[in-house]
């Protein structure tokens, strides 16, 4: 009985651990995560391209009014965020969606998302197609993956 116990308790984390990628075609979403205020989230994952190369060309999801790609750029010594039209996934290549770098920006939030809570955003690829991944809210900005593609 006790083996059946550690059997079921290894499978348990085996499968709670691959829960936060999801994969579409070539690609796989590893582990989004999101942080923010009450009324703006920025949100994050690693982009892992195994084909050819494809674009992200928007996203959408029911928890903010509108939600963007931003990109932060360096612009006389300061840095500022600026909307960008699509983020190129190279073939075979990873592009990670980190603080300070790449990264979805919510807009106008619809209520503020406490820490630990999980929603849903539809990923538009250009090739790929579109894909549901479930971004996990971490308020200290502290979930960043710590498994590696």
């Amino acid at each position: 009985m006790l083996k059946n116990f550690f059997l079921s308790l290894a499978l348990s984390i085996c499968f709670s651990a691959e829960a936060s990628n999801f994969k579409v075609g070539d690609i796989t979403i590893h582990q989004p995560w999101a942080r923010g205020g009450a009324s703006m989230m920025a949100g994050y994952m690693k982009l892992e391209n195994q084909g050819k190369a494809d674009r992200l060309l928007s996203a959408s999801s029911q928890v903010s009014e509108a939600l963007e790609l931003h990109q932060h750029v360096h612009d006389n010594g300061v840095m500022r965020m600026r909307k960008i039209d699509s983020i190129a996934l190279p073939a075979k290549e990873v592009v990670e969606l980190k603080p300070q770098g790449l990264h979805l920006m919510f807009i106008r939030l619809k209520k503020p998302l406490a820490q630990s809570e999980r929603f849903t955003v539809t990923l538009h690829f250009e090739k790929a197609g579109d894909v549901p991944v479930e971004f996990i809210v971490d308020a200290t900005g502290q979930a960043a993956p710590q498994k590696q593609p």
